[in-house]
């Protein structure tokens, strides 16, 4: 499908606003400890177009809790790569 093709999305109301999680919905869930280096990061198939037609109704937020950062196993620079590269 084209990426403004709305045909296959109707609403009945709008949202203010989308929010997704990021594994498991955006890019593939890697299981334990997660996503650590950015090259461990691959979206799933779709998903980027499917957020780019969310986009025309509301405004698109990632939401994340990334353990691996709680564990100190990724640094704040390395999670800002990881999300640079979403």
């Amino acid at each position: 499908t084209h990426a403004h093709d709305t045909s296959a999305l109707r609403l009945a109301v709008r949202p203010k606003l989308w929010l997704l999680d990021r594994d498991g919905c955006i890019n593939a869930d890697v299981g334990s400890p997660g996503v650590v280096r950015r090259e461990d990061l691959h979206l799933i198939p779709g998903s980027a177009g499917a957020i780019t037609r969310l986009r025309l109704f509301a405004p698109v937020a990632v939401v994340t809790n990334q353990s691996a950062r709680g564990k100190g196993l990724l640094s704040a620079a390395g999670l800002d790569e990881i999300h640079e590269r979403l």
